[in-house]
């Protein structure tokens, strides 16, 4: 470790404490998807089917505390099973954000750094801010696209996320798993690619969870250290030691 590396964790583990607030949250209400198409989602506990739309969503906000200051008023759902409902939300580290509890058994299993990861890499090298006013045709159709490519992600099994590039978001891979019907066909083709052509790359910062137990949850952007603050020292020594192996100095 170099000793700007150093200078680097010293001051992280000094300044983390003072500015991680474990109250970090905002309330959530008039939760919408005004430039949405509608679609039948199935998986998690829906094996009928349940009409919906898929798109950025939109809410207005109060009462933020801490970290919930940078959140912005969209973002994109991370659950199918609860309803979009008006309260307060936790801020959560992607990676640790709960995932649902009928494919997994319990609500506090966390999502998990491959499972984020696919998540970010799809943010980062599709999401386009000119999606949340006033999109095109084809803006909304990639804006739904995005919204069921990563419901796919999440409601993918564990022992299938190497095989992503094997999936449909029109099929139902896994019991529980997750699928899109009548839904736009570009939408369709646009997600499949996407999940195709994962390979690890461009990856979007400051991506945190939006959660709570009870109602739906959601993922959104805030200014990256704000981000970091939420993934604690882990996440900052993992960025350290991927510069240390991107600047040659060993695995």
């Amino acid at each position: 470790m170099t000793k700007i590396q150093l200078t680097l964790v010293i001051g992280f583990l000094i300044v983390a404490p003072a500015l991680a607030n474990p109250t970090d949250s905002v309330y959530l209400y008039n939760i919408r998807v005004p430039y949405g198409d509608w679609l039948t989602i199935y998986g998690n506990g829906h094996s009928g089917g349940v009409t919906t739309k898929a798109g950025i969503y939109m809410w207005d906000i109060s009462n933020p505390q801490g970290l919930g200051n940078l959140v912005p008023d969209w973002g994109f759902c991370i659950e199918i099973a609860q309803f979009a409902s008006s309260d307060t939300r936790h801020l959560t580290d992607l990676a640790n954000a709960p995932l649902p509890s009928v494919n997994y058994g319990s609500y506090s299993v966390p999502t998990g750094q491959a499972k984020a990861d696919y998540i970010r890499e799809l943010w980062g090298e599709h999401f386009e801010k000119n999606w949340l006013t006033n999109p095109t045709d084809d803006e909304r159709k990639r804006a739904a696209a995005l919204q069921v490519a990563m419901w796919e992600v999440v409601y993918e099994p564990y022992y299938d996320l190497s095989n992503l590039i094997n999936y449909n978001v029109t099929t139902q891979s896994a019991t529980n798993g997750f699928k899109a019907a009548s839904l736009w066909s570009e939408s369709v083709t646009y997600a499949n690619n996407w999940l195709y052509s994962l390979d690890g790359q461009g990856l979007a910062s400051g991506l945190v969870a939006l959660t709570n137990e009870c109602k739906q949850d959601y993922v959104t952007q805030i200014p990256a250290p704000g981000a970091i603050l939420l993934g604690g020292i882990g996440v900052c020594l993992s960025r350290l030691a991927l510069l240390r192996r991107k600047r040659g100095y060993g695995a």
